[in-house]
C-alpha cells in the first residue's frame, strides 16, 4: 500500500486530468466513447498478461492503437461513432474475457489499489501533466472544435486533426487510470465530475476548472474513504463523485425554486 506523499500524487494525476478530458465529452455529446475505451483496453489488459509485458506500457500502446483505430475505421466505413464504438466495444471485450482469467479479470473491471507500483504513479503523473498542457494550451481550438464543430470548420480549424488528438488524449487517459478504477467505471470517473461542474458553470472554462476541483475531490476522498471503511478503491471513489453530483444537484435546483 502507498503511503500518503503517493495517494497525492495519483490523487492530483487523476483527478485533474480525468475530469478536464470529460468537459470535452460531455461538449462533444461522447460519452459512450469513453465507456467503450475503457472496455476495449480489456484486450490491451489481456495481452499485457499473456506476453508478460510491463502492464501500464501494453495498456498505454494498446490505448493508442485503438485510439486511431476508432478514428480511420470511422472515416472510411461513414459510420457513426455509436456504431464503430460498439463494434470495438464488443469485440475487444469478447476477446479479452476469453484470454484473462477470472481473477484478473475481476481487477480489470473494478481495478485494485496495491497493485499500482511507484513506477505506475510517475508514469500517470507525466501522463496528466502532458494531457492538462496540451487541452489548456489549446482550450479554445479543442472547446470550439467540440461545441460547434461546423463553425470551426468555416473559421479554417483542422477539425479532423482535433477529433484524431483528441481521441488519444481520451485513451491515454483512460489508460492512465484503468488499473486504480477499472474498465467498469474509469469512463465515471471522466464523465460525473464534468456533470457536476455542468450544472451551475455557464461558461466553458468555468466548467474545466470546477470539473478539476470535483475530479481532486472525489478521487482522494474516495481514496481515503476506502482506506478507512477497508472498503474496494475503483467503486468508493466513484460513489464519492457521485455523491457529490447528487449534492450539488439538489442544492441547485432548491436554489432555483426560490
Amino acid at each position: 500500500m502507498f503511503d500518503n506523499f503517493f495517494l497525492i500524487l495519483i490523487s492530483l494525476s487523476l483527478g485533474l486530468s480525468l475530469p478536464l478530458i470529460g468537459v470535452f465529452v460531455i461538449l462533444r455529446k461522447e460519452a459512450l466513447l469513453s465507456d467503450a475505451l475503457a472496455h476495449t483496453l480489456l484486450l490491451g489488459i489481456a495481452l499485457s498478461i499473456a506476453f508478460k509485458i510491463n502492464m501500464m506500457a501494453g495498456i498505454f500502446a494498446f490505448a493508442i492503437l485503438a485510439g486511431i483505430g476508432i478514428f480511420f475505421v470511422r472515416e472510411k466505413a461513414y459510420l457513426g461513432m455509436d456504431a464503430v464504438v460498439g463494434v470495438f466495444f464488443t469485440t475487444s471485450l469478447a476477446i479479452g474475457s476469453l484470454l484473462i482469467s477470472s481473477t484478473d479479470l475481476l481487477e480489470a473491471f473494478f481495478g485494485n489499489l496495491s497493485n499500482i507500483t511507484k513506477g505506475d504513479v510517475i508514469a500517470s503523473i507525466i501522463m496528466a501533466v502532458l494531457i492538462v498542457g496540451i487541452l489548456l494550451l489549446k482550450f479554445r481550438e479543442f472547446a470550439f472544435s467540440s461545441f460547434s464543430p461546423d463553425l470551426a470548420k468555416v473559421d479554417k480549424l483542422n477539425v479532423k486533426k482535433y477529433e484524431l488528438l483528441f481521441i488519444l488524449i481520451l485513451a491515454l487517459g483512460i489508460a492512465m487510470g484503468i488499473k486504480l478504477v477499472g474498465t467498469l467505471l474509469i469512463s465515471a470517473l471522466i464523465i460525473v465530475p464534468a456533470a457536476t461542474a455542468k450544472i451551475f458553470s455557464l461558461q466553458i472554462r468555468s466548467m474545466a476548472i470546477w470539473s478539476m476541483l470535483f475530479g481532486l475531490i472525489s478521487v482522494f476522498g474516495g481514496l481515503v474513504a476506502s482506506s478507512a471503511f477497508k472498503s474496494s478503491t475503483g467503486p468508493t471513489i466513484i460513489l464519492f463523485g457521485s455523491s457529490i453530483f447528487f449534492l450539488v444537484f439538489t442544492f441547485n435546483t432548491l436554489l432555483k425554486q426560490k
